[in-house]
């Protein structure tokens, strides 16, 4: 879910709304229902353009093909989603979490894409 907010959220919309400087902070709180799909959809955020955003950000995400499960029974499943953006023009100095987060996540896309690599390699010599 970081990767599809991070490559969908339009960080200008923060910079035209005149947000003061610095870490900023939108709240979002959804769930995934028993057939898969976003429900509920709740958000609190600095201005309601950002409200709008997040709403759309949340609406991306795909439909699950497992539902949550409890003792063997589809469950609606609650989620908290916090975004976090940087407004102004200072840069943001990582903290080692975030920079081991970071790295995580490249190991992480670095083993998927290896993964299909290999998968496309088989798939090519079984033709």
């Amino acid at each position: 879910m970081m990767l599809l907010i991070i490559k969908n959220f339009n960080v200008d919309l923060a910079t035209d709304l005149n947000l003061p400087s610095g870490k900023n902070r939108i709240h979002t709180l959804f769930s995934i229902n028993k057939d898969g799909l976003v429900d509920n959809i709740r958000v609190r955020a600095p201005h309601p353009k950002l409200e709008e955003e997040s709403r759309r950000l949340i609406n991306l995400i795909p439909i699950f093909k497992k539902p949550g499960m409890h003792k063997g029974k589809p469950v609606n499943v609650t989620f908290a989603l916090p975004i976090n953006f940087m407004v102004g023009g200072s840069t943001k100095v990582l903290t080692k979490k975030e920079k081991k987060a970071i790295e995580r996540d490249k190991r992480k896309l670095a083993k998927k894409i290896e993964k299909q690599l290999k998968q496309a390699k088989k798939d090519a010599r079984n033709k």
